[in-house]
């Protein structure tokens, strides 16, 4: 059983190959915008947090359609990212106090949060559901939902974020 945690960072999860193309702590140090070095159907589940928001959108569309080839038929991926509506809703709503406590950060107008929130940590490009909801259609995959943060069906992603 392979289990793939995509764009670790420091995050380290054991049982899974912690693939990261900077981090000290990956496993395997790969550039995840290129091939994955896994043979078609071998993997059963696959998450990535924070991470699809740092690589371009044509490179997320390459990454989940080889995603899609590794998983096994009943194969899990799970992607946690920022949600693009979320960051809207808080400009729209003046609501900038809710990241201090959670991400440390404190911006200090709904301007800035929008701002910052795309700029400060390397983002490339911000999710909304259909959008990647689209994207994992094009890969391949037909079961997709929502979950909540922390929260899921599968065992294996229960309380992972």
């Amino acid at each position: 059983m392979i289990k793939l945690h995509l764009g670790c960072g420091d995050n380290y999860l054991g049982g899974w190959v912690n693939i990261d193309l900077e981090s000290k702590k990956a496993d395997k140090r790969l550039d995840l915008t290129k091939d994955l070095p896994y043979t078609s159907g071998i993997v059963t589940c696959i998450y990535a947090e924070h991470f699809i928001e740092h690589i371009k959108y044509n490179e997320l569309q390459g990454l989940l359609k080889e995603c899609y080839r590794v998983l096994v038929p009943s194969g899990v991926i799970r992607v946690s990212t920022p949600d693009l509506c979320h960051l809207i809703g808080c400009y729209f709503n003046g609501q900038i106090g809710e990241w201090r406590k959670e991400y440390k950060w404190a911006p200090e107008s709904p301007c800035r949060m929008v701002n910052e929130a795309f700029t400060l940590w390397g983002h490339k490009y911000v999710y909304d559901e259909p959008e990647l909801f689209h994207l994992l259609e094009i890969a391949g995959f037909t079961e997709i939902k929502r979950c909540l943060w922390k929260d899921s069906g599968y065992i294996d992603f229960y309380n992972i974020e």
